[in-house]
């Protein structure tokens, strides 16, 4: 279930009721914290656990042009799953990401090298000739003429929380999180500081955050293994070396 921003800020009203005093609380100020709290989970999911977040898809199609001088990818936080796609032929091939210094290396095709920018990356595909893409020749990978296309998956920018019937990027598990940030929010705008009911809520926001936190370093090792056609298990290699 998706985190509304009304449902979230309902919530830490009710948390702290009987801690604002007769002033007013500001719904427009709790969107502007929302939109602050959603880009940190956000932030430190894409890093952490990417996989909670990364779930929107891109497709680049391949051109000569975009080869010489990279795709411009979707505005995001985070990039994986790069695959190089030839329906033509029906293969689909994990594209190998090198480092930028690493791209004269002869890096194993289909391999690329991605360029952060101010709002997003840039994808640049390694020439399998080592030519940069310069000259003739026929090339297996990356090739415009064939309708070669790029997918991959991304984590996007969160939007601005500007209405009461807005959602949040963040993912569900980081409700508590979030709330305990505003019941903080709305007891420091009272007008009727109680530091006992301030220090208590500061720490149950700390609580919550850490919580968070763990939460998806444990998401971030989920159960299960590589898959593989070559793949065997421990005891099967050690009998194959045995018999020789």
């Amino acid at each position: 279930m998706a985190l509304v921003a009304s449902a979230l800020i309902d919530a830490a009203l009710k948390r702290s009721f009987g801690g604002t005093g007769r002033q007013k609380v500001s719904k427009a100020a709790l969107l502007e914290e929302l939109s602050y709290q959603d880009q940190l989970v956000v932030q430190m999911a894409s890093q952490i656990a990417p996989d909670l977040l990364a779930t929107t898809t891109g497709v680049v199609t391949i051109t000569d042009v975009g080869n010489t001088n990279g795709y411009s990818l979707s505005a995001g936080l985070h990039y994986r799953d790069f695959v190089h796609v030839d329906t033509t032929n029906e293969r689909y091939i994990p594209i190998n990401m090198v480092q930028r210094q690493h791209r004269e290396s002869y890096p194993k095709a289909p391999a690329a090298m991605l360029r952060l920018g101010s709002t997003s990356a840039v994808f640049h595909p390694i020439d399998p000739q080592g030519k940069r893409w310069t000259g003739t020749g026929t090339r297996n990978f990356f090739n415009a003429t064939d309708g070669h296309t790029v997918s991959y998956s991304y984590v996007p920018l969160p939007s601005t929380i500007s209405s009461l019937s807005d959602s949040l990027s963040s993912p569900d598990m980081a409700r508590e999180a979030i709330v305990s940030s505003l019941e903080l929010q709305v007891l420091m705008m009272s007008n009727m500081k109680d530091e006992v009911r301030l220090q208590a809520a500061l720490a149950k926001r700390q609580g919550a955050w850490d919580s968070l936190r763990m939460q998806m370093y444990k998401f971030m090792a989920p159960q299960g293994q590589p898959g593989g056609k070559h793949r065997y298990s421990t005891m099967q290699a050690m009998l194959d070396r045995i018999s020789g």
